[in-house]
């Protein structure tokens, strides 16, 4: 017998052709992407696991409609719209999994950053030439130190920083995860539907309208998905 699940989506039916390829043949996987509601709850009448990549509300209406429900897999790391209280008190387990691309990519940009403020291909390429900066080579002690032996100007960092995310999902949280250990003067972002506050304290983010995150931000990340309308 096999196990109903229900893949919520938000990919391209070649994506979601790949996925089903990949599932074990004990699981009947039906993938929908941007149903109805209605056509949710008729999915949902028979389904043990739903599967979401944050592809939309998960509350305590569609939890009831699914008394065979048994698990929801968050493909990610932010659960805020689904309503774990309506699921717990259904014997229905939430668990979440963070999307190992979206943490690479937030390193990436993380280091981005740096090798930009740390002016990195500059020092580089410096370094690698070994050229002679007129001044003598010396080993270092408690009262002679070696820092920024070529001279550069205007190196800086992200701490004391405002920091900018346009569009936030998977990727703007595990960014907005990476960078608070930098301690930046604030992270500012924006997208179309704000997030809960607590989500917003727990991850150091500060809601702003576009127009002031492009103008108040020292570094910019755009998040955005691509479209006719962020091209």
């Amino acid at each position: 017998m096999k196990h109903k699940v229900l893949f919520l989506t938000e990919r391209s039916p070649r994506h979601q052709q790949s996925a089903l390829a990949g599932a074990p043949p004990e699981l009947d996987v039906t993938m929908v992407r941007h149903p109805a509601r209605s056509e949710l709850l008729t999915h949902l009448r028979d389904t043990e696991f739903l599967i979401s990549e944050r592809a939309g509300e998960i509350d305590a209406g569609l939890i009831e409609a699914a008394p065979h429900l048994r698990l929801i897999q968050r493909l990610g790391s932010l659960t805020y719209d689904i309503d774990v209280a309506a699921a717990h008190r259904h014997g229905i387990a939430v668990c979440y999994w963070p999307i190992r691309g979206c943490i690479l990519v937030a390193e990436h940009m993380v280091m981005q950053m740096l090798a930009l403020v740390k002016k990195l291909a500059e020092v580089k390429a410096i370094a690698e030439a070994a050229l002679d900066w007129g001044r003598l080579s010396q080993r270092t002690d408690e009262n002679i130190y070696a820092y920024n032996w070529s001279g550069r100007t205007d190196i800086d960092g992200i701490y004391g920083a405002t920091v900018g995310i346009l569009g936030f999902g998977e990727i703007g949280a595990e960014l907005a995860r990476r960078l608070r250990p930098f301690v930046p003067a604030r992270v500012l972002y924006h997208k179309r539907r704000r997030l809960p506050v607590q989500i917003e304290q727990e991850l150091g983010l500060t809601y702003a309208h576009q127009d002031e995150v492009i103008a108040a931000s020292d570094f910019l990340c755009s998040l955005l998905p691509y479209s006719a309308e962020t091209d």
